[in-house]
This record gives structure tokens, sequence and C-alpha cells, in this order.
């Protein structure tokens, strides 16, 4: 079960809150791909970041756990895979007989089958993005992926030779055609694509071009990867066995041929064994969640005892800063100390031109002196008349 405190599922859970809540706890795989295809616009940054298999799985799991909005105790009006088949129908059932017949009758009403186009038969864009874009995705070791998808295609060429000999018999001999392997999946393809017998078969009824150009495009898809090889994920890996196993169908095996069970059985091995990968790394991814949380709770610590550790030592280099500048000061005063005070110069020229001022000046007092001695006395003669 889905770890609800992963990262990972918090993302996916905010992304597409609004998109799966209230939706049915046992909501499957296909219902949930075409809900996130057309909400791509809110998925798009958490299939970016985990990549579109995992979202869907964490869909898968979040449903299942009730952990979206409006989940709980409430009534979804019905699953969305049957709201789904109620409104637009599952592009791959097949119909039964008495379903071909009324869809036989309604078609030929309402408008004439048209065969598929060139464009049918060509890969789309969006798979070879998802294939460019896989390297994020899960795969299959490729030897194994090589080896399904040439007996996917190998089963295709025998369905469509068989379809040929029963209702285009001209068409193999006037192109020469003998055998499965007497020309490629594609020349096939647009061989039984372009007749009108296809889309009208007994076995397809009367279905939309829209499905049966999607069967087409997937088909030459198999071809496409098988030849050139490209690694795919396993979410495309598992539309090309859909896409094989509806092509057989549509071209209606006869009960003689054993293709069909035997594609049927493949196909069922190979989803077992899918699932079994997703489910593995999905249960890695969340364990690499959880350890990716504990490490980052662990980080934190220890960013808080760097820090404590930095201020302590800071502290321990300051205290010890005062105490070596105490000490040079110390050492700088006892290096004062060692010198003697010099003696003042009694002898030098400032003493010698002070002893000659005060010498002046005491000649000037002398002199002063006497003047007043010399007035003193010629005042008392006068004043006597003597």
């Amino acid at each position: 079960m889905c770890d609800t405190k992963s990262l990972m599922c918090d993302d996916v859970r905010s992304a597409l809150a609004n998109v799966f809540g209230g939706q049915s706890v046992t909501m499957k795989r296909k219902p949930i791909r075409n809900l996130i295809d057309k909400n791509r616009p809110q998925a798009e940054e958490v299939i970016h970041k985990y990549g579109y298999d995992k979202v869907v799985r964490v869909v898968m799991e979040l449903l299942k756990a009730k952990a979206f909005p409006a989940v709980h105790g409430g009534t979804t009006g019905g699953s969305l895979e049957e709201k789904e088949a109620a409104s637009t129908g599952d592009c791959w059932s097949i119909p039964t007989a008495d379903q071909n017949v009324n869809r036989c009758q309604q078609c030929r009403s309402s408008s004439p089958s048209k065969g598929a186009t060139k464009a049918d038969l060509q890969p789309l864009d969006k798979d070879r993005e998802q294939d460019d874009a896989s390297s994020c995705l899960i795969k299959l070791p490729f030897q194994a992926q090589y080896e399904l998808m040439t007996q996917l295609q190998t089963a295709m060429e025998h369905c469509c030779f068989y379809f040929s000999q029963k209702y285009l018999p001209d068409v193999l001999e006037n192109r020469g055609w003998d055998c499965p392997a007497a020309t490629t999946l594609d020349r096939w393809m647009e061989a039984i694509g372009s007749s009108k017998l296809f889309v009208a078969s007994h076995k397809s009824g009367c279905q939309s071009t829209t499905a049966i150009g999607e069967i087409l495009r997937s088909t030459a898809h198999i071809r496409e990867v098988t030849i050139h090889r490209a690694g795919i994920s396993t979410e495309r890996l598992r539309k090309c066995l859909e896409s094989a196993i509806a092509l057989a169908e549509v071209l209606g095996q006869d009960q003689q041929s054993q293709q069909q069970p035997e594609l049927r059985s493949l196909a069922a091995q190979v989803r077992s064994s899918i699932q079994d990968l997703e489910d593995w790394d999905l249960e890695q991814q969340l364990f690499l969640d959880v350890e990716r949380s504990n490490i980052a709770k662990q980080r934190a610590k220890l960013d808080e005892l760097e820090a404590a550790a930095l201020k302590k030592a800071n502290h321990q280099i300051e205290e010890y800063q005062y105490e070596v500048g105490a000490r040079v000061q110390e050492a700088v005063r006892n290096f004062r100390d060692a010198f003697p005070a010099i003696p003042r110069n009694t002898g030098g020229t400032e003493d010698r031109a002070e002893k000659a001022n005060s010498a002046e000046r005491r000649s000037d007092n002398d002199e002063y002196l006497d003047f007043l001695l010399d007035a003193k006395s010629i005042t008392t003669v006068a004043v006597t008349g003597g």
C-alpha cells in the first residue's frame, strides 16, 4: 500500500486531488490513464518528475487507501470505467454478434464505412515522444522486449495473411503473397487497412474509424519499435499488447488457427510479469522516499550539530585570542621595563641658557636698586638744604 506520507504520494495527491476526488476505490488502470490524459495539464508536473507509469500506479494505491478527498464514505455514482463504457464505449472491446448487427444497421443508415487512410498506418507522434522520454520510465531488459516485439510482429503478419486468405484472396494473388512472411507488417496493414472489408468485417462490426485507426497506428508502432530496436516503457509495451489482441479479434481468426488463444495467453503472462515489475518498482520508490525523508531529517540534525560546533569553536577561538593578546601585552611591558630611565643632563645647553638668563635678570635688578638709592639721596639733600 502507498505510504501516504511519502513525498511522491503527496505530490501526486496534491496535483490530482481535483481529478480523482470522489472516484471509486476499485478504479482500474485504463480509466485512470484516460482520466490523467484528459487532465494532462494538472498531471504534467508529476509525470515529468516521476514518470507516467509511476503516477498511474500511485493513483491506484491512493484510491485503494482512500487518500483522495471526498472518497470516504461517499457515493461516486458508479466507477469511471462504468461511466465511460456507458458514454463512449471501450475502444478495445469486441462487440458480440447481436451488437455487430445493430451497429451495422446503424452505420448503413448514417454513413458508409471507410477504409483506413495512410495517416492511420503511421505511429502517432505522441508514441515516439513517449519512447524518447521513456528513459525515466520502467523498462524490460531490451533482449526480452525485442523477442516479445518480434513475436508480436510475426503473429500480426499471420493474422493479416489468414484474414486476406478468407476475405481478400485477390490481394494475395495480385501481389504474389503466398505466406505470412511474404511481405512486411506495414505492407500487410496497408493492404488490409485500405479495404472496406476490414472495417465491416463480421468480427469488428461497424466500429468507428477512429478506433480502427488507433489499432492500425499502434500496430505500425510495433513494427517501428522492432525495426529500429528502440527501448520502450512497460506502459507502451502494454498498449502494444492490447493493439495486437484487438487486431487479432478484428481480423477474426478462424477456430482452426491457434494464434488468437496463444496470443491471449502470451499477453496475460507478459501483463502479469510487467505488473510484478511495476509493483516492485513502486515498492522500491516508496522505500526510497522513506529513506530520503529519514536522511533529510538526519541531515537537518547534522546541520544543527555543525552550527552548534561552529559557534562553540568561534567562542573558544575568541577567548583564546584575548588570552594571547594579554600575554603579548605583558611581554611588551616587560620589554619596556628592562630599559633604565635616562638621567637629566644638568650641563646641557638648556641649563646654560637658563643660568645666563638668571644672571642677566639679577644684574638688571641690581642696577634698578642702585638707581633708586641714588634718587633717594638726591631728594634728601634737597629737602635739608644742604
